[in-house]
């Protein structure tokens, strides 16, 4: 390893940053109130008035009052041991929201609320706004509910904060065909969906300390590239940017109710064909169906170029074949493909969360409003691949 590598690695190690890990199951339902965990139906006071924010929804083309998403609720108690640096309270409730209707990526404070409710306030389960409010055309995503536990552990700065320090250094170049570097920057980094407090941001796209300060002082990148003393300002305010809290998309299931029972007696080989088959149904439905003005397909495609209408015509027909044989071979394994084997276990729980494409929600917080509880001046970032 050269001495440049062996440097890089030496201050990584040294600017290793505390975390608290999240680890996270499925529920059981039964969690008592003020419990930690992620997404279900949150414990907040008897008087709180749940969250909604009026943008343009991912879902329609208004921007009607929707409510947000409850994503997760902390018990401080509960991870007290695991905060090294003492930067929360020792109790009490800290919970977040997040517009998962408008899915922002930041640029709407409102899109995002953080609450502390102290130990000394009761609290009790509110349940999930599924009745739409007054001038919502849009109803609740409900994310399901994950148990969770934690952990202390530790991490590296980012490949960027790393580029910093080294500017005339090509980190990839010095640290690649490392155990290092994989296990830092490589593309399995990430994986097991990494859920935390405190610690390392762990960005997809860019750090985003820098980030944190514009938006504090109401400027822009153009601000950030053309203005020295914004610039000058970010550099030094940048490290007293916390990150609060990271939730990567996550998806989890109920392995001991799955989603499709009566497919547990096909064997693997043939599962392939099976879902082929099914797609393959789905395609030749869409040349059937009609559109809202009560067009068939191929009355559409009457007015289209003929060269367009031969196109479909014979992927039509080469999805028919196609059908035809992927039927035979599994009508000569025994198999008759069939739209109940398709049928879901109404039992089956899942928790699916996902930002973009496989992104990650960030909450930051500045170090003097974490030390003053004051979590309702956080700022939120969303990044994905």
């Amino acid at each position: 390893m050269s001495s440049k590598a062996q440097a890089i690695l030496d201050w990584l190690e040294q600017n290793r940053r505390p975390e608290i890990r999240v680890h996270y199951q499925m529920s059981s339902g039964n969690l008592p109130i003020g419990a930690s965990k992620i997404g279900g139906c949150p414990d907040v006071p008897a008087d709180f008035v749940w969250p909604y924010v009026a943008c343009e929804s991912l879902y329609g083309d208004d921007d009607k009052p929707h409510p947000l998403t409850f994503m997760a609720q902390f018990n401080l108690a509960e991870l007290a041991d695991c905060d090294t640096e003492n930067r929360l309270p020792k109790a009490g409730l800290l919970s977040f929201f997040y517009d998962e209707e408008s899915g922002d990526w930041g640029e709407n404070p409102d899109c995002a609320k953080v609450f502390y409710f102290p130990p000394e306030m009761p609290l009790v389960r509110m349940p999930l706004p599924f009745d739409r409010a007054k001038n919502c055309d849009d109803e609740y995503i409900d994310i399901g509910e994950l148990t969770v536990s934690f952990s202390r552990q530790s991490y590296v700065p980012s490949q960027n904060r790393a580029e910093e320090a080294f500017p005339d250094v090509d980190i990839y170049d010095e640290l690649q065909g490392t155990a290092e570097y994989e296990q830092f920057f490589g593309e399995d980094a990430r994986n097991g969906c990494t859920v935390k407090l405190f610690g390392w941001a762990e960005p997809i796209q860019w750090d985003m300390e820098e980030e944190c300060v514009l938006r504090s002082h109401n400027g822009d990148w153009d601000d950030y590239r053309d203005n020295p003393e914004m610039k000058a300002q970010i550099d030094k305010e940048k490290d007293d940017w916390i990150l609060l809290f990271q939730l990567d998309s996550i998806y989890v299931e109920d392995k001991d109710a799955v989603l499709y029972p009566k497919l547990q007696n096909i064997p693997e080989e043939l599962l392939p064909l099976l879902w082929e088959y099914r797609s393959l149904l789905t395609t030749q439905e869409l040349f059937n169906t009609k559109d809202e003005d009560g067009m068939s397909f191929w009355e559409v495609a009457a007015q289209m170029p003929e060269d367009l209408q031969k196109k479909f015509a014979a992927e039509q027909e080469q999805n028919k074949q196609r059908i035809q044989e992927v039927s035979d071979i599994l009508q000569k394994a025994g198999i008759t493909p069939s739209d109940d084997l398709f049928e879901q276990n109404p039992n089956h729980r899942s928790v699916d969360i996902m930002f973009g494409d496989a992104g990650c929600l960030y909450f930051w917080i500045h170090k003097d409003d974490l030390a003053a509880k004051r979590f309702d001046k956080v700022i939120h970032i969303a990044q994905c691949h």
